[in-house]
Formats: C-alpha cells, structure tokens, sequence
C-alpha cells in the first residue's frame, strides 16, 4: 500500500504497484484493458466506515450494509461477507447474488421500487428484510408471510421533507429538495399512513424501523444533517399517527451517498472537489440523530443506525489499465496528439462527463516518476466521443505503455456496455503479491450469446 493513505497505487522504482503487484506486468500478464481491485484497500474503507460510525454511536449498534450494485461481484461480497457486511440489493439478480457472496440472510435488505411477487417471496423465505417503497409492497408481503407462514421483516421506506435546505444539487443544477421530492423513491406519507394500522394487526408482519435514501447529491454537510432530522421527525409523524407511542423502531437506515475521499465520480458534474472524510459524515449524522431523538421523545438506547455506502467504500478500490496502442500527430496551425488507448468510454461510465475536465486521475504505470513533458488527448476505440482525458500532461509515452485510470472501483465498470459489439473487460483482485480474475473478460462468443436468429430466415438468406 502507498504511504499516503489518500492514494492506492505507489511508486516503486518508477513502476506504478497496487499492493506487492506491478501493474505494468499485470497489464501484461493479463491483457487490457483490465479492471484491477485492490482486497486489503476494501478492508480498509469498510473498517474506517464501520470505526467511524460506531465510535460516535454508542447508544446502540451499527450496521453497514454496502450496495451491491456499486460492486457487483461475488468475490468482492464474499470478501464483505467475511467482515460482518450486511448487504442493500436492488431486485431478483442483486438479492441472488448477495446471497452466493455469503452475506447472512438476516442481515441483506431488499431494496428499491417495483418489486416482484417473485423476489419479495423469496426475502421473506431466506428471512431478509423487504423495504417497503409501495402499499402494493406491503399487500404482497402480506399475503406471502401468511402462505409461509413466516414472518415478514419490514422497514418502512419513507420521503422525508427536504424544503428548507437551500443546497443545489451536484448531479443537476436543481435544489436538492425538488430532485428528492420528484424521485419516486420511498413511500410518500400519505401512502404510508395507512399502512401501520394494517401491520399491527397482521400477526405475520414485524416492522423494524424505517429507512431513507437521498443518494450522493452533496458533500455538504447540511444535507447530512438536514436528511437525519427530517427523517426522525417523519417517524415521529407516523409513529403519533398510527397511534404506536409505545413502539420504538429498531433500526434507522439512511441509506449510502457518501463521496469517495478523492471524489473523482464520473456521473455527475463535480468530479474532483476533495470530500469531507467519512469522519465528518458520521460525527454529522451521529449528533443530528441523537438531538432529534431526544427532542421527539424518541428512545435512542439499542437503535441499530444503519448506512448502505456503495462509492464510499468502492471507488478508490481500483484503476483501470489500457495499453496505448497508436500515437497519432498534428503538426498542423492546431497541432495536437492523441494517444490511442484499448479501452472506451463504453466501460468507463462517463455518461455526465464533461470533456473540458478530467473526470479521471491517471498515470503510465511504467513511468511512474517520469515528468510531464507535453500535453495529450487520451481518446479510447469505440466510434463514440471516446475525448477520456483532453489536454493531459504526459511524459514520453510510446506505443505499448499502460496508462492506469484511478478511483475506477465502485459503478464504472457494472455500467459497461457493448456499444460497437465490443466486448467488455475482466477484473482482477490483488491479494498481496497475488492477482486473480474474479469476473474473466467477456468474448465475441458471449457478446452474441443471447441472440437468436430465425430458422427461416436462415432458410430465405440459403435460397
């Protein structure tokens, strides 16, 4: 690991290293372009998460449940799992795969909008939690509790009030309280206030407590807190509503959205801007909680406090490596230069990338130390944009060289697609001196997999 605990990769006799492995012989080794995960650099992220809520929270526990979609591998869940790693999933393939990936079954929440029949039965069979986001939800854990005769786990997710906080968004230039409020997700009160008669009197119904997700909107901390108040005042609401003054939920949930520390995401506008350490997140969050509790008569003694951290966990993890394979020159009245890389924008998720930044951290792996000496555009290989970085200082860089795209650990690589039938790239995970694939790259073969051609047109384009 780099001694500065902000950086994964270090510099090792000019050669770029994650852990004991050189990145220009993996990219060799292995092929590009490549995905490489850093397991000891998950390790860490989840034990500062976990330490710095904790810490701050001693009224009771706290649950971290990372988001699957933000790592969707086996591997990398299974390596959650081995840490107390509870799970957030968002449909049937999600919940699947957290259960393959070893996460205890009582400990994965069953996430998001439009649930099936299909997938809310099958939480209620491993003894999951079902979020409830739908009245139509409810009704169908209902009616499956009752044909198992199992009880369904429930949390409440709910749409706290977001008004008066005047912060803009980062992902739109739009007031954070409109974007929460045009969201679908989350039950709007009104849908929510029939719903705890009906699980009182439900003896296959146990609510556990409630949950709010707004997402990674800011690194203000005036959201953080603002989301925690608002949300301890809806339960509050509903808890007086429903008539259950006696009943204190054991678990809040607020959901991920916490910045990576570099904050270089590609999806929204704002790449780069440090962000607040996650310290400052839980100390937030943790007082906030704690006050509002208090003021509503809230009991806060063994509340469980639970946080779904997806980015915040995953970004810094991993670089992507792409060999440069053409270096083309204009030495007209603009001259210019691209490097040609073997990846795209295609695996890169930089569908809100704004071409005049860089929305990656880079190096060439093999010149780790060298000094910048000219400017570039490093441009992928789909018939797309493909403008990666433009304008990048480099320093002499010749065909073959591997360029390693940092903080590309957490959506980027679940968002790849197959634009120009390219077929996407594996990953690595380093363990110490070890790499190994734990998603292999894809082939043409599979690229064409699901497709089915006819048999009669086989027959017309014959004849």
């Amino acid at each position: 690991m780099s001694a500065n605990p902000d950086v994964m990769a270090s510099s090792r006799s000019g050669r770029l290293h994650v852990e004991a492995c050189d990145l220009t012989d993996l990219a060799h080794r292995f092929g590009t372009p490549v995905f490489v995960l850093s397991s000891q650099r998950i390790r860490d992220n989840y034990t500062r998460i976990e330490r710095a809520f904790a810490e701050r929270w001693p009224e009771g526990s706290v649950g971290i449940l990372p988001a699957f979609k933000a790592a969707p591998y086996l591997a990398i869940r299974q390596l959650l799992s081995s840490l107390g790693a509870g799970c957030d999933t968002f449909g049937e393939s999600e919940l699947e795969g957290a259960v393959r990936g070893g996460t205890d079954p009582s400990r994965i929440s069953v996430n998001g909008s439009i649930k099936s029949p299909e997938v809310i039965r099958r939480g209620i069979e491993l003894g999951a939690r079902i979020v409830i986001d739908a009245p139509r939800e409810f009704e169908i854990c209902a009616r499956e509790a009752r044909a198992q005769g199992r009880k369904a786990r429930l949390l409440f997710r709910i749409k706290p009030e977001l008004a008066g906080l005047d912060l803009e968004s980062d992902f739109a230039p739009v007031p954070i309280h409109e974007l929460t409020d045009r969201i679908r997700y989350g039950l709007p009160t009104c849908e929510a206030l029939p719903l705890g008669p009906l699980a009182a009197a439900d003896a296959n119904i146990e609510v556990l407590g409630f949950h709010a997700h707004v997402g990674r909107h800011s690194t203000d901390m005036k959201l953080w807190d603002a989301l925690v108040r608002a949300t301890v005042s809806l339960v509050a609401e509903l808890r007086k509503a429903w008539g259950w003054s006696d009943w204190t939920p054991r678990i809040l949930d607020f959901g991920g959205g916490f910045a990576p520390p570099r904050n270089y995401d590609t999806d929204h506008h704002r790449s780069g801007e440090p962000a607040p350490p996650i310290e400052l997140y839980a100390e937030t969050m943790t007082r906030a909680l704690r006050e509002s509790l208090n003021q509503h008569e809230i009991a806060a003694e063994g509340l469980t406090l639970e946080l779904e951290p997806g980015r915040g966990i995953h970004s810094d993890t991993g670089v992507h490596l792409t060999r440069v394979t053409n270096i083309k020159t204009d030495t007209g009245p603009a001259p210019r230069t691209w490097l040609e890389v073997d990846t795209s924008e295609q695996f890169l998720g930089t569908y809100a990338m704004d071409p005049s930044q860089h929305p990656f951290l880079f190096r060439i792996t093999n010149r780790a130390d060298a000094e910048p000496v000219r400017q570039v555009d490093i441009v992928g290989k789909s018939c797309g944009g493909e403008m990666l970085l433009l304008d990048a200082d480099v320093p002499e860089v010749e065909v073959g060289d591997v360029v390693a795209l940092e903080d590309t650990g957490a959506y980027i690589e679940s968002l790849a697609c197959n634009f120009n039938a390219l077929p996407r790239p594996g990953t690595l995970l380093i363990q110490g001196s070890e790499a190994e694939w734990i998603r292999r790259p894809e082939t043409i073969d599979e690229v064409y997999a699901r497709d089915v051609v006819p048999e009669k047109m086989l027959g017309a384009s014959r004849s």
